[in-house]
């Protein structure tokens, strides 16, 4: 196709800053469509921990500031860097003006918990483009609710036209829990219409019950909307898993403005080769996979063993279904058929969540009763790629997960995902080189369902730890060590998102 100049629009991206799979994406997609002939750059925040701990490559350069002359929205200033890649960089331009962001000194606090910073944000970037003129996208790529209001601006204040020139957008959606739903004032304060935040027939509205919801008006206003998995973009539409935006999104899918494009992964950053001597293999020398699963253990404070290594690495929340975990081994005792290798951050106060944070205590408990089957590592933890190779299973009982970038790493280096069969595991899991479970549950989740689940997910790694010790079990390895989830398997499809 015709190269295209495309402009990401993100909160976080790999290099800069991550927090969680967004990141990722806004790197590794980036990368990939440039190195398919289109030209690409990012915008994101100027958050002021980037300065401190030294992640710029080059000192920024003073493209454009000024007035945004939207309401009360502080003036804004746009620098200009680069985001170093393997083989190239890609232009970056951080955008200043909002305190949150000038105040934002560790990556801990690069979001913010009210709205009104991300209403500057987008704001500032196409104010920038407008007066700037140097380069003008011919689709703009934005990403989470954080970003949300630009197609929302550029479709109203705008008039859909950057420069003189119409730009279209594209939003997607990386996890619908996520939606800045704020008071109606937020519009006065961005020098938006009034009228956005009123009920309006068809998805052109920010109105959400009295309130106004961010991303409810960016699946409106952008001219596609795509989420990271097919699944997913099912799933979104009904009332279980739409998170309130369930009518929305079904209408965008009926005018055909809502696809799903499954996440890829950077094959070049998760390649079990590149492990550092006698660790490194690949799907056709698997000896070093022994010596990974021995290293493991040792920083894990395992016993050796012949059983499996079954390994979880999460962020402790709701949505990745801990909770089950700890439930398997409490009733179920999991920890005698296997060895289990958790690595997990981010738990909840005492104050935030008594219950989660139980369970986080529980976790511990359990691994100083049982040190030779569980170890439980929330600070000092081994590398990503250690983990991935030293493990022989990787678990992830995600409630609902959009696409999850785990399940597809870990199968670079033959560790068999066992997963919750949800949007984009149910899409890149499949038997052959994984194992999976179905669970219907409804929320609010009672403990019966919660033993339902557990029993469900039991059942899949009890299939898991039986083939373990069958000749099945290199086949599955093979199998998954050689699955493709490479971003350039990706790219044709957003190409054709870009093209309509």
């Amino acid at each position: 196709m015709t190269p295209l100049k495309i402009l990401m629009v993100v909160p976080e991206c790999r290099g800069m800053v991550q927090i969680g799979g967004l990141a990722e994406v806004a790197n590794a997609l980036s990368f990939a469509l440039q190195q398919a002939g289109h030209d690409v750059r990012i915008a994101m925040p100027y958050y002021r921990f980037l300065e401190l701990d030294g992640k710029l490559p080059q000192p920024p350069e003073l493209l454009w500031q000024g007035e945004l002359t939207l309401g009360a929205l502080p003036p804004a200033a746009i620098y200009q860097t680069s985001l170093p890649g393997k083989e190239s960089a890609l232009p970056l331009y951080l955008v200043k003006g909002h305190a949150w962001f000038d105040e934002a000194t560790t990556r801990e606090k690069i979001y913010s918990p009210y709205n009104e910073p991300y209403i500057h944000f987008p704001a500032a970037v196409l104010r920038f483009l407008d007066q700037h003129a140097a380069w003008i996208p011919d689709v703009i790529h934005c990403h989470d609710y954080h970003t949300g209001m630009l197609p929302v601006y550029l479709n109203t204040v705008f008039g859909g036209l950057v420069a003189g020139k119409p730009v279209r957008t594209v939003f997607t959606i990386h996890n619908l829990a996520f939606q800045g739903v704020g008071a109606s004032s937020l519009l006065a304060y961005g020098g938006l219409p009034q009228d956005l935040a009123s009920y309006a027939p068809g998805i052109k509205s920010l109105e959400y019950h009295g309130s106004i919801n961010i991303l409810k008006g960016a699946v409106g206003f952008s001219d596609i909307t795509t989420t990271v998995s097919e699944t997913y973009a099912a799933e979104i539409q009904t009332p279980a898993q739409g998170k309130g935006l369930h009518g929305v999104l079904y209408e965008a899918a009926l005018r055909g403005k809502l696809t799903g494009i499954v996440n890829g992964i950077d094959n070049a950053a998760w390649d079990p080769a590149a492990l550092e001597n006698e660790l490194a293999f690949s799907v056709n020398h698997l000896k070093g996979k022994l010596a990974a699963r021995q290293e493991l253990r040792r920083w894990m404070g395992l016993a050796e063993s012949t059983d499996p290594l079954l390994s979880v690495r999460s962020r402790w929340s709701y949505q990745k279904g801990l909770e089950l975990l700890l439930y398997a081994i409490r009733y179920y005792h999991i920890y005698h058929k296997a060895q289990i290798a958790v690595v997990a951050w981010g738990p909840p106060t005492p104050e935030q969540d008594p219950y989660y944070y139980g369970l986080w205590c529980e976790l511990i408990g359990w691994a100083a009763s049982f040190p030779d089957r569980i170890s439980f590592k929330y600070k000092d933890w081994p590398s990503t790629e250690l983990h991935y190779a030293g493990s022989d299973m990787f678990l992830m009982p995600s409630l609902f997960e959009p696409c999850g970038l785990g399940q597809m790493e870990a199968m670079r280096y033959g560790a068999i995902p066992v997963v919750c069969k949800t949007g984009g595991l149910a899409d890149t899991i499949k038997p052959g080189w994984g194992f999976s479970y179905e669970w219907p549950f409804t929320e609010p989740l009672d403990h019966d369902q919660k033993m339902d689940g557990t029993h469900r997910m039991v059942t899949a790694l009890e299939q898991a730890f039986k083939a373990f010790s069958t000749p099945q079990w290199s086949e599955m390895v093979t199998l998954a060590m050689n699955r493709d989830n490479g971003w350039p398997t990706r790219v044709p499809f957003y190409e054709k998102v870009y093209q309509k």
